[in-house]
């Protein structure tokens, strides 16, 4: 009887690194800055969580050219849900009273 080859280890996936919650940030500002403007202008937001993956899988793609490796899956969802999460924050944080008050 012969003994199986070794298995070898899975791949480390990165997910929450420090470059994804930086970019995640980043992104997130810039959209909350905007939900505000647009939220006092026309009463609607956006969480933007389509918009930060995209705009995150852009940055990091575009950044291979100048010899940074692209992010992940994982890291990619982990800049979404940072971005989205900072979207948000100026509706979770009393944009709704003013809009709701005109």
């Amino acid at each position: 009887m012969s003994t199986p080859a070794p298995v070898s280890p899975p791949p480390v996936r990165r997910e929450a690194t420090a470059r994804a919650l930086l970019a995640g940030s980043v992104i997130g500002g810039l959209l909350a800055a905007g939900n505000v403007y647009t939220g006092l202008k026309t009463g609607f937001i956006d969480t933007g969580g389509i918009t930060a993956a995209l705009i995150a899988f852009m940055v990091f793609s575009g950044a291979r050219r100048l010899g940074m490796s692209t992010l992940g899956v994982l890291e990619n969802n982990i800049a979404q849900t940072t971005a989205a999460s900072a979207a948000i924050m100026g509706f979770v944080v009393g944009l709704a009273g003013p809009v709701r008050c005109r």
